[in-house]
């Protein structure tokens, strides 16, 4: 049984810092296929697929904030894999689409990223 821990997300080759957490999801769009016959039933067909990936994580300190508010919108080599099994490894370039930083008074500053994939999922 593999728990969050285990889940390493890497950006540029470095391993996310304090991550919390991460989330992997891939889509495929559906497209009504027009097919005669089916009586009332809709049929679908696959299209194209996506994928993203979101990451919380802890806030070291406060150039580490600046840097990452600014990386916003640039393309970087993303991948994950499994600690304990370095083949069980997926990559793909992807978009920084949001970098959110929230302080809570008496907490730790936490943050997330979210990435969208472009191109193929290798």
């Amino acid at each position: 049984m593999k728990k969050g821990n285990d889940l390493i997300v890497t950006v540029g080759g470095k391993a996310v810092a304090a991550s919390k957490s991460c989330t992997v999801e891939t889509n495929c769009e559906t497209k009504e296929a027009g097919m005669s016959g089916t009586g009332s039933w809709k049929r679908y067909i696959t299209g194209r697929k996506s994928w993203q990936v979101s990451v919380s994580y802890l806030v070291g300190d406060s150039a580490t904030i600046k840097s990452l508010l600014g990386k916003v919108g640039t393309t970087v080599s993303l991948s994950w894999k499994m600690r304990d099994d370095e083949a069980d490894t997926m990559s793909g370039d992807a978009i920084l689409t949001s970098c959110k930083i929230s302080g809570t008074r008496g907490n730790l500053v936490q943050g997330s990223f979210s990435f969208k994939g472009t191109g193929e999922l290798k």
